[in-house]
């Protein structure tokens, strides 16, 4: 397939979700309403399937039911908290990339992280800096399992506003 034709039949995809009453998630597909910054998140590890183009749909895990997970926005400076509930049958780590936060809460298990255990939860707490757009992710090793870690759609976007001098916009892509 061409990327142009794949690029046509995402798009089109895209277009047609709104039409049923609960379309398949979709890889492309925005990560829900625009989303303003907060204090409490949760995240939820579980079994998902996306479609990545029509009638290619696959199962793998992800964060609240999507993949690419929802976008956590928070404010540089401001506490916060990151309740992660595991629903999967194994232990996971949620790694927020880019952060300088404790490594008790940074989510990779080589920095000391505590596991998030199979069917348990746990608590992140920190204060998120510095500012800017980052993202989160497992940091579960896979191995040999190609549904597990980097190879599962347990990723997601975590804005980081600035203290001070917020941007300047009228629309956010």
């Amino acid at each position: 397939m061409q990327r142009r034709d794949f690029l046509k039949l995402a798009g089109l995809g895209a277009a047609t979700t709104g039409l049923g009453a609960q379309p398949p998630q979709s890889f492309l597909s925005p990560s829900g309403p625009q989303d303003i910054a907060k204090t409490d998140f949760t995240l939820q590890i579980a079994p998902i399937t996306v479609e990545l183009a029509p009638n290619r749909i696959l199962s793998t895990v992800g964060y609240n039911g999507t993949s690419p997970g929802p976008r956590l926005r928070m404010k540089e400076g401001v506490p916060v908290a990151v309740n992660v509930v595991n629903d999967t049958d194994v232990p996971e780590f949620v790694h927020f990339h880019g952060l300088l936060i404790p490594s008790d809460v940074d989510g990779s298990e080589e920095e000391g992280t505590p596991v998030v255990p199979p069917h348990g939860s746990r608590r992140y707490q920190f204060t998120p800096t510095p500012a800017g757009t980052r993202w989160y992710h497992t940091h579960t090793m896979a191995m040999d399992d190609l549904h597990r870690g980097s190879f599962t759609g347990m990723f997601g976007l975590l804005i980081v506003e600035g203290a001070s001098k917020p941007g300047r916009y009228d629309q956010e892509h």
